[in-house]
């Protein structure tokens, strides 16, 4: 089965690239990462602990299609340093925050931005 995404492009924004498959490795998870021509969005489930469709989903009341939603989003206008250590990326941020992942697609795309 293939992702549904719960997100909305902004005006004159365009999807460059999704990865289902991007490791993130401060929690050793898979992620979704969509790089678009404005942003770089990081996807995922939402938890189940706090998501009252998923709980009903779960005890049979009701079925909803899962989507995943953004968990994280930054402008790439907001990048202030892309790394490549032997595949390992990190992108550093303006405000001194930054992710660790990997994904050679993703780093592509994003460098072409």
């Amino acid at each position: 089965m293939d992702n549904i995404y719960n997100f909305d492009l902004l005006n004159d924004e365009e999807i460059k690239l999704i990865d289902d498959n991007v490791l993130i490795y401060k929690d050793n998870k898979l992620y979704t990462f969509i790089i678009t021509n404005k942003r770089l969005l990081v996807l995922d489930y939402p938890s189940g602990l706090y998501n009252s469709m998923e709980d009903l989903r779960i005890s049979g009341k009701m079925n909803y299609i899962r989507m995943k939603e953004i968990i994280f989003e930054r402008n790439l206008d907001d990048i202030k340093l892309i790394s490549n250590d032997s595949g390992k990326i990190k992108i550093s941020f303006m405000d001194d925050n930054f992710i660790e992942f990997k994904s050679d697609d993703v780093y592509k795309a994003i460098i072409r931005n």
